[in-house]
């Protein structure tokens, strides 16, 4: 597996103040200020970040986590990642979040999530920037992960959406370290294509 790069400067820009974190197919919606995640917590998850969305198989997530692995598809400015787990030998998806950044983006994202999946097709999208979830059925299974799942959506999410320009050029550098070509995934995408059918093959609750 490629090492992760090096780290990223952390920057929060004057206009990220709040995120809607939404699960969906349940009403449940939780306001996210900037300021709970602190910048150590950026500066870890920016450069794995980075890692996550060049990988072809999903990778371990962060120190403490490793157990667990995700994968990451960026689509314009947003990012579609699923996460793994361990309790059975065919590492389940638990969790699929979309983030979303501005609303023609966010608009996409969304429709694809509850087609894909089969959720919320009548619900209201929450307005940018969000982090929508859908909960796979295994994540029933796997009791300990229920207690810092919904942070790490959280963490990931404000980490793609304060730094995603820093996050895809490092994208590019280890894509380009790994097959000296140009980073994958850009332009037409669909979220059918990796991070949803071929290796969740699951819907929602």
């Amino acid at each position: 597996m490629t090492k992760p790069p090096d780290a990223l400067a952390v920057t929060r820009p004057a206009w990220a103040l709040a995120l809607h974190h939404v699960t969906l197919g349940v009403d449940d919606v939780r306001i996210s200020p900037w300021s709970e995640v602190a910048d150590e917590t950026l500066a870890v998850l920016i450069p794995w970040l980075a890692l996550a969305c060049a990988n072809d198989e999903p990778v371990p997530l962060p120190a403490g986590l490793e157990h667990h692995t995700a994968v990451g598809i960026p689509h314009g400015s947003g990012l579609v990642m699923t996460v793994y787990g361990s309790i059975l030998s065919e590492n389940p998806p638990l969790v699929t979040f979309g983030v979303a950044q501005v609303a023609d983006n966010g608009d996409d994202i969304w429709r694809r999530l509850t087609q894909c999946f089969d959720v919320a097709r009548d619900s209201q999208k929450p307005p940018e920037p969000w982090c929508g979830v859908v909960v796979h059925p295994a994540l029933a299974l796997d009791s300990a992960v229920m207690k810092w799942i919904g942070d790490f959506e959280r963490h990931v999410a404000w980490a793609w959406i304060t730094n995603a320009s820093h996050i895809k050029a490092a994208i590019h550098g280890v894509v380009s370290l790994k097959h000296g070509s140009p980073a994958r995934r850009t332009g037409a995408w669909c979220l059918r294509e990796k991070s949803i059918d071929q290796r969740t093959g699951t819907t929602g609750r």
